[in-house]
């Protein structure tokens, strides 16, 4: 599996709604599943909500996306069971919106060429999974300067989008269901048949 995070922060009607502004992963999505209300309940700063995204996942390989051309390598060499992208190279939205857009296009063709690496490849399209999930989103407006942050109180900032794409997902788009942002790493640990992260330990004890 391939979880690629988006370090950078980004709306989801940007990142993969606009056909016309990422148009690789609006057809990612349409040929995998999403979550369209994924919950981001509070606002972190950009390491610490990548380090929630991945607690409790294990026996992953990470890769910083200034390096994703070397996906190929990596997964002929070492066959990872996850291999972590994170992309963290375009956090340029807090200077202004028009960088932002352009950010959201350098994102989107990194992700495409991933995508049509995997989906392209005999062996590897059949059992490797991609997984699409911003760290957290934007406000819903531009401030006076032009500039786009995330902060607290904004739809946008707290709604953002989780892409499923693989061989045994389902399509479509689950446009009601609420998730969590910290249950991203149990739901794929869960695939791999570990149940026994400290996210699924709490739940059990009945504190989550």
């Amino acid at each position: 599996m391939i979880l690629i995070v988006n370090g950078n922060g980004v709306r989801k009607k940007e990142y993969y709604e606009d056909a016309g502004l990422s148009p690789n992963i609006h057809r990612m999505a349409n040929e995998g599943f999403v979550f369209t209300e994924d919950q981001c309940d509070s606002v972190a700063s950009h390491a610490a909500a990548f380090s929630e995204l991945v607690q409790g996942l294990e026996d992953y390989t990470y890769l910083h996306c200034s390096l994703s051309h070397r996906i190929p390598r990596i997964m002929y060499e070492r066959r990872p069971r996850v291999l972590v992208v994170h992309e963290t190279g375009h956090d340029v939205g807090h200077e202004s919106y028009e960088k932002y857009l352009d950010a959201v296009k350098a994102t989107d063709q990194k992700v495409g060429r991933i995508f049509d690496w995997v989906n392209n490849h005999r062996y590897f399209s059949q059992n490797t999974a991609i997984v699409l999930r911003p760290v957290f989103g934007r406000d819903d407006e531009i401030n006076p300067a032009g500039e786009l942050h995330h902060s607290e109180g904004f739809y946008y900032a707290h709604r953002v989008a989780r892409i499923f794409w693989g061989p045994e997902f389902r399509r479509g788009v689950d446009s009601r269901t609420v998730v969590n942002r910290r249950d991203m790493s149990p739901a794929l640990a869960e695939l791999f048949g570990n149940t026994k992260t400290q996210r699924h330990k709490a739940t059990k004890k009945g504190r989550i």
